[in-house]
């Protein structure tokens, strides 16, 4: 979940996903994904739980 800022997430297959302020994803376990941009004028703040 995104608490602040945004952020771009990037899977291996090329796929892309834009979360602003107050989105979410759900990533599988071992799902093979990248942080490629995130906010340039403010802080992104994550809020990441692992099960």
């Amino acid at each position: 979940m995104v608490l602040s800022g945004y952020g771009v997430i990037e899977y291996i297959n090329g796929d892309k996903v834009t979360l602003k302020q107050g989105d979410y994803l759900n990533i599988k376990a071992h799902e093979q994904h990248r942080v490629i941009a995130t906010s340039a004028d403010e802080a992104t703040v994550w809020l990441a739980i692992f099960y």
